[in-house]
Protein backbone atom coordinates (compact mmCIF):
# COMPACT_ATOMS: atom_id res chain seq x y z
CA UNK A 1 0.00 0.00 0.00
CA UNK A 2 2.67 2.79 0.97
CA UNK A 3 4.94 1.62 -1.20
CA UNK A 4 2.93 1.66 -4.33
CA UNK A 5 1.76 4.94 -3.01
CA UNK A 6 5.29 6.43 -3.13
CA UNK A 7 5.73 4.67 -6.28
CA UNK A 8 3.22 6.38 -8.00
CA UNK A 9 3.74 9.75 -6.50
CA UNK A 10 7.39 9.69 -7.07
CA UNK A 11 6.82 8.46 -11.09
CA UNK A 12 4.02 11.30 -11.71
CA UNK A 13 6.49 13.78 -10.28
CA UNK A 14 9.35 12.65 -12.70
CA UNK A 15 6.94 12.58 -15.48
CA UNK A 16 6.42 16.39 -14.39
CA UNK A 17 10.09 16.81 -14.66
CA UNK A 18 10.70 15.31 -17.54
CA UNK A 19 7.23 17.44 -19.34
CA UNK A 20 8.74 21.04 -17.84
CA UNK A 21 12.02 20.50 -20.47
CA UNK A 22 9.60 20.12 -23.63
CA UNK A 23 8.89 23.65 -24.02
CA UNK A 24 12.31 24.66 -23.28
CA UNK A 25 13.56 21.68 -26.16
CA UNK A 26 11.01 23.06 -28.72
CA UNK A 27 13.08 25.71 -29.18
CA UNK A 28 16.27 23.29 -30.79
CA UNK A 29 13.72 20.36 -32.07
CA UNK A 30 10.58 19.17 -32.47
CA UNK A 31 8.43 17.55 -29.95
CA UNK A 32 8.64 14.45 -31.64
CA UNK A 33 13.04 14.56 -31.95
CA UNK A 34 12.65 14.68 -28.14
CA UNK A 35 10.44 11.76 -27.98
CA UNK A 36 12.34 9.54 -30.34
CA UNK A 37 16.04 10.64 -28.76
CA UNK A 38 14.58 10.08 -25.43
CA UNK A 39 13.01 6.81 -26.81
CA UNK A 40 16.41 5.85 -27.98
CA UNK A 41 18.38 6.37 -25.23
CA UNK A 42 15.94 4.89 -22.92
CA UNK A 43 15.40 1.77 -25.20
CA UNK A 44 18.87 -0.14 -24.36
CA UNK A 45 18.52 0.88 -20.91
CA UNK A 46 15.08 -1.19 -20.06
CA UNK A 47 16.94 -3.90 -22.07
CA UNK A 48 19.87 -3.49 -19.82
CA UNK A 49 17.68 -3.72 -16.67
CA UNK A 50 15.46 -6.88 -18.11
CA UNK A 51 18.81 -8.63 -18.15
CA UNK A 52 20.55 -7.38 -15.00
CA UNK A 53 17.25 -8.93 -13.66
CA UNK A 54 17.13 -12.10 -15.11
CA UNK A 55 17.06 -12.34 -19.03
CA UNK A 56 16.15 -10.08 -21.93
CA UNK A 57 13.01 -12.73 -22.58
CA UNK A 58 11.46 -10.67 -19.93
CA UNK A 59 10.81 -7.91 -22.49
CA UNK A 60 8.90 -10.79 -24.35
CA UNK A 61 4.85 -10.50 -23.60
CA UNK A 62 2.81 -13.20 -22.05
CA UNK A 63 -0.21 -11.59 -23.68
CA UNK A 64 1.24 -9.31 -26.63
CA UNK A 65 -2.59 -8.10 -27.63
CA UNK A 66 -3.06 -6.42 -24.40
CA UNK A 67 0.52 -5.09 -23.95
CA UNK A 68 0.00 -3.83 -27.71
CA UNK A 69 -3.41 -2.21 -26.73
CA UNK A 70 -1.65 -0.65 -23.52
CA UNK A 71 1.07 1.09 -25.37
CA UNK A 72 -1.22 2.15 -28.21
CA UNK A 73 -3.30 3.95 -26.16
CA UNK A 74 -0.57 4.92 -23.67
CA UNK A 75 1.52 6.82 -26.66
CA UNK A 76 -1.87 8.02 -28.07
CA UNK A 77 -2.23 9.69 -24.45
CA UNK A 78 0.96 10.99 -24.07
CA UNK A 79 1.65 11.88 -27.58
CA UNK A 80 -1.39 14.13 -27.78
CA UNK A 81 -0.14 15.67 -24.14
CA UNK A 82 2.92 16.37 -25.12
CA UNK A 83 1.80 17.92 -28.87
CA UNK A 84 -0.14 20.82 -27.06
CA UNK A 85 2.69 21.17 -24.50
CA UNK A 86 4.63 23.79 -26.55
CA UNK A 87 1.58 25.86 -27.39
CA UNK A 88 -0.15 26.01 -23.69
CA UNK A 89 0.84 27.04 -20.48
CA UNK A 90 2.84 24.10 -18.52
CA UNK A 91 0.25 24.23 -15.20
CA UNK A 92 -2.84 24.48 -17.61
CA UNK A 93 -1.58 20.93 -19.61
CA UNK A 94 -0.40 19.22 -16.87
CA UNK A 95 -3.64 20.11 -14.83
CA UNK A 96 -5.52 18.31 -17.87
CA UNK A 97 -3.96 15.20 -18.58
CA UNK A 98 -3.76 14.81 -14.36
CA UNK A 99 -7.24 14.43 -14.46
CA UNK A 100 -6.20 10.63 -15.26
CA UNK A 101 -7.44 9.37 -11.84
CA UNK A 102 -10.85 11.22 -11.60
CA UNK A 103 -11.39 9.19 -15.35
CA UNK A 104 -10.07 6.04 -13.66
CA UNK A 105 -12.89 6.24 -11.29
CA UNK A 106 -15.72 7.20 -13.78
CA UNK A 107 -14.56 3.95 -16.12
CA UNK A 108 -14.51 1.80 -12.76
CA UNK A 109 -17.35 2.86 -11.73
CA UNK A 110 -19.30 2.78 -15.27
CA UNK A 111 -17.79 -0.60 -16.27
CA UNK A 112 -18.50 -2.74 -12.93
CA UNK A 113 -15.31 -1.88 -10.91
CA UNK A 114 -15.11 -1.38 -7.51
CA UNK A 115 -17.70 1.16 -6.95
CA UNK A 116 -16.29 4.58 -5.49
CA UNK A 117 -17.37 5.32 -2.28
CA UNK A 118 -18.70 8.75 -1.02
CA UNK A 119 -15.06 9.81 -0.24
CA UNK A 120 -14.10 8.68 -3.64
CA UNK A 121 -16.72 11.02 -5.23
CA UNK A 122 -15.84 13.84 -3.34
CA UNK A 123 -12.28 13.48 -3.99
CA UNK A 124 -13.25 12.95 -7.86
CA UNK A 125 -15.00 16.03 -7.72
CA UNK A 126 -12.57 18.44 -5.82
CA UNK A 127 -10.00 17.19 -8.49
CA UNK A 128 -12.46 17.62 -11.14
CA UNK A 129 -13.36 21.33 -9.65
CA UNK A 130 -9.40 22.08 -9.50
CA UNK A 131 -8.61 20.95 -12.92
CA UNK A 132 -11.64 22.69 -14.39
CA UNK A 133 -10.56 26.01 -12.59
CA UNK A 134 -6.94 25.24 -14.10
CA UNK A 135 -8.23 24.48 -17.88
CA UNK A 136 -10.36 27.39 -17.56
CA UNK A 137 -13.90 25.66 -17.52
CA UNK A 138 -16.18 28.44 -16.06
CA UNK A 139 -14.43 31.42 -17.98
CA UNK A 140 -13.23 31.28 -21.79
CA UNK A 141 -12.69 27.88 -22.68
CA UNK A 142 -9.45 27.39 -24.93
CA UNK A 143 -10.54 24.25 -26.83
CA UNK A 144 -6.65 23.06 -27.35
CA UNK A 145 -6.76 23.07 -23.45
CA UNK A 146 -9.54 19.98 -23.50
CA UNK A 147 -6.74 17.93 -25.41
CA UNK A 148 -4.87 16.86 -22.33
CA UNK A 149 -8.45 16.37 -20.83
CA UNK A 150 -9.24 14.05 -23.22
CA UNK A 151 -5.67 12.77 -23.06
CA UNK A 152 -6.26 12.00 -19.14
CA UNK A 153 -9.39 9.60 -20.68
CA UNK A 154 -7.29 7.73 -22.89
CA UNK A 155 -5.05 7.19 -20.59
CA UNK A 156 -6.82 6.19 -18.34
CA UNK A 157 -8.59 3.39 -20.54
CA UNK A 158 -4.43 1.96 -20.49
CA UNK A 159 -4.19 1.98 -16.76
CA UNK A 160 -7.44 0.17 -16.56
CA UNK A 161 -6.33 -2.52 -19.65
CA UNK A 162 -2.77 -2.83 -17.70
CA UNK A 163 -4.58 -3.42 -14.60
CA UNK A 164 -7.24 -5.91 -15.99
CA UNK A 165 -5.17 -7.77 -18.74
CA UNK A 166 -1.24 -7.02 -17.70
CA UNK A 167 -1.20 -8.22 -14.86
CA UNK A 168 0.90 -10.64 -14.63
CA UNK A 169 2.95 -9.43 -17.05
CA UNK A 170 6.57 -8.36 -16.58
CA UNK A 171 7.33 -5.16 -15.68
CA UNK A 172 10.22 -4.76 -17.74
CA UNK A 173 7.67 -6.11 -20.85
CA UNK A 174 5.75 -3.18 -20.33
CA UNK A 175 8.20 -0.66 -19.82
CA UNK A 176 10.08 -1.95 -22.79
CA UNK A 177 6.99 -1.71 -24.90
CA UNK A 178 6.03 1.51 -23.57
CA UNK A 179 9.23 2.85 -24.84
CA UNK A 180 9.04 1.25 -28.24
CA UNK A 181 5.78 2.73 -28.77
CA UNK A 182 7.39 6.19 -27.84
CA UNK A 183 10.44 5.41 -30.64
CA UNK A 184 7.87 5.07 -32.74
CA UNK A 185 5.85 7.96 -31.89
CA UNK A 186 8.75 9.95 -32.46
CA UNK A 187 10.21 8.63 -35.69
CA UNK A 188 6.40 8.80 -37.06
CA UNK A 189 6.22 12.75 -36.03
Amino acid sequence: GTAAAVLVVSAQGLFALTDSFAPIVADDMSIWQFQATRAALMLPVALAVAMMFGSWQRILPKRPTPVALRTVLNVLALGAYFAVLPLLPFGQAAAGFFTTPIWVVIYLSLTGGSAPDRRMWVTVALGFGGAALVVGIGGEIEPLALVPVAAGGVNAISILITNRHCRDEDACALLFWSIAGFLALGLVG
